[in-house]
């Protein structure tokens, strides 16, 4: 399920249904407080991939991933 999450830029939508994500992300987190650090630092390696990359198709992944991590910031 991680994994599937861990891609936000598939997820169709304005910038509310990534705060949906990290609100569901929030939410298994509460039972199982190990998902979201497992989560964050799969968003946080994606991150550091693309931006080493440095080729402009991953712009969009970049700008979804960094959303993403503001929004669980947010959420906390």
């Amino acid at each position: 399920i991680i994994t599937v999450l861990r891609r936000p830029w598939k997820i169709s939508g304005e910038g509310e249904t990534l705060a949906y994500l990290a609100q569901i992300i929030a939410t298994l987190a509460n039972y199982r407080p190990v998902v979201k650090v497992e989560f964050v630092d799969g968003l946080l390696e994606d991150l550091r991939y693309y931006l080493m990359a440095n080729q402009i198709k991953f712009n969009q992944r970049l700008l979804s991933i960094v959303q993403l991590v503001g929004e669980l910031g947010v959420i906390g």
